[in-house]
């Protein structure tokens, strides 16, 4: 379970009328995820002008919409990418989930499609392979699970299911939870959501750029990039704009 603190940022987030005051106060009731939201505002990624001191200023710096993404980034790297057994493929797993989450943001942002939601998506389209892994640390506690290499195939496997289940406990938008379960096809044969197209591209760029996934099942990005109706330029742009980022990230 995540803090439910992010739940309710989450909600006030997709509300118009909610202000800034009940934002902060949310914000501030998990001081762990409130300093680690604080830092990232005042990375040189969101960092325009002058220094963020506080979290009102990274909430006016930042806007409602974009600080829920981080407080969720930080809320699932902090205490969900954890397991007993599986530290090596957890911390790639959590690295990765957070290059492709800024990739993505890159992506939607070149093609003018909605920047959060790519972001968020990125953020947790690996999240069902985790909570594979957290479970089998869980079933054989105290004792160590079997090796990653034993179980790497099963949960590539029932991924994508996972990933739809924790949506539905969470909260997350159907939307969301159906761009997570189509980036498990291994072909696409179908024609994507925009956002699985954006968000598979993003895993090109991190993967490219040293963010591998442990765990990632193959696919056509060829298709993908006809999605979007691409071209070598744009391509070419976008590789070198998340190689910029890139540093920032580890």
């Amino acid at each position: 379970m995540l803090p439910g603190a992010v739940f309710e940022l989450l909600e006030l987030s997709k509300q118009p009328d909610a202000t800034y005051g009940e934002i902060l106060a949310v914000t501030e009731s998990d001081p762990l995820i409130a300093a680690k939201v604080l830092r990232i505002a005042q990375s040189p990624l969101y960092q325009r002008g002058e220094p963020v001191r506080s979290l009102a200023q990274a909430l006016a710096r930042l806007g409602t919409a974009t600080l829920a993404t981080l407080f969720l980034q930080v809320a699932t790297t902090t205490r969900v990418f954890r397991a007993q057994g599986y530290a090596a493929p957890m911390q790639a797993l959590r690295e990765h989930a957070v290059a492709v989450a800024h990739a993505s943001r890159l992506v939607a942002e070149h093609l003018g499609l909605p920047a959060d939601m790519a972001f968020l998506c990125g953020l947790l389209h690996d999240i069902g392979a985790a909570m594979c892994l957290i479970v089998l640390a869980d079933v054989r506690a105290p004792e160590l699970p079997p090796p990653f290499e034993s179980v790497r195939r099963a949960v590539v496997g029932i991924q994508g299911e996972a990933s739809e289940l924790l949506c539905r406990r969470w909260g997350i938008s159907p939307e969301i939870a159906f761009v997570l379960a189509q980036r498990d096809a291994a072909t696409l044969t179908e024609e994507p959501h925009p956002i699985t197209s954006v968000m598979l591209l993003g895993d090109e760029l991190a993967t490219r750029e040293g963010f591998p996934s442990p765990i990632d099942a193959p696919y056509c990005p060829e298709l993908v990039t006809m999605a979007l109706t691409l071209d070598e330029r744009e391509w070419s742009t976008l590789k070198d704009r998340f190689a910029a980022l890139a540093p920032s990230l580890r």
